[in-house]
């Protein structure tokens, strides 16, 4: 049965020591904006190399990068050489533009017998940075109009230098905008608990979690305009 690319991680390698003032959560929170933003725009059922999730891990130890496949679909691919002194000189630009090239490095050599693949990939990467790290999107599951098709709630994920955030906006049948808010950080499995499903109760919205407790309810009649969603 064929493997599809479902995960990636991105991350330093965990014995490496860094620069004096800086620490491993320091260093892999900086390539959390790649990573995510690449998660969410990776292909329906594509075949890389038989591998589902990929563990890219950075390091200064060794000077040359190399993969190692594995049967389980977990694959990991070791950045050799990294310079983590000048990367922590620079900006956060210039350090997305750094992790970009790391994951394009990686791709370009596990597929470098699959020209065709490793360009589909490497047109996210072109993308991701042409956007200049900033990516949103809209749950298809969680958005939705009111019974009477007069009320619509979006649900959005929206990935940025602020990290992974997720905001509600709510129009009305005109295309106006009547509540505009931020719902949830994505840390540990936030996501997953706290954005299940959603319900219109006439003119409620309930965001509902996992347990089936309501973990957000929003009363239309009672809200006033909000410009906090950008």
């Amino acid at each position: 049965m064929a493997k599809y690319l479902r995960d990636i991680s991105i991350h330093i390698e965990f014995s490496q020591e860094l620069p004096i003032g800086f620490t491993q959560k320091d260093f892999n929170l900086t390539t959390h904006t790649v990573q995510n933003i690449f998660w969410y725009q990776i292909p329906k059922k594509f075949e890389f190399d038989g591998i589902s999730k990929l563990n890219i891990q950075i390091t200064s130890k060794i000077p040359k990068s190399n993969y190692r496949n594995s049967t389980d679909g977990i694959s990991e691919y070791t950045f050799g050489g990294f310079d983590f002194e000048n990367y922590f000189h620079k900006n956060i630009t210039e350090r997305n533009i750094t992790i970009i090239k790391v994951l394009e490095t990686a791709i370009s050599d596990i597929l470098k017998a699959d020209k065709q693949k490793a360009s589909e990939l490497l047109k996210i990467t072109k993308s991701i940075s042409a956007n200049e790290f900033k990516y949103q999107t809209e749950s298809k599951k969680l958005s939705k109009w009111n019974k009477k098709r007069s009320l619509r709630a979006s649900i959005a994920y929206v990935v940025d230098e602020n990290g992974q955030n997720a905001f509600v906006k709510i129009i009305d049948k005109n295309g106006i905008e009547v509540l505009n808010k931020h719902l949830i950080k994505n840390t540990v499995y936030e996501y997953y608990n706290n954005l299940f499903k959603t319900n219109w109760t006439e003119d409620k919205f309930q965001i509902i979690k996992r347990d089936g407790k309501i973990f957000k309810e929003i009363n239309v009649k009672k809200t006033v305009h909000n410009t906090v969603y950008n």
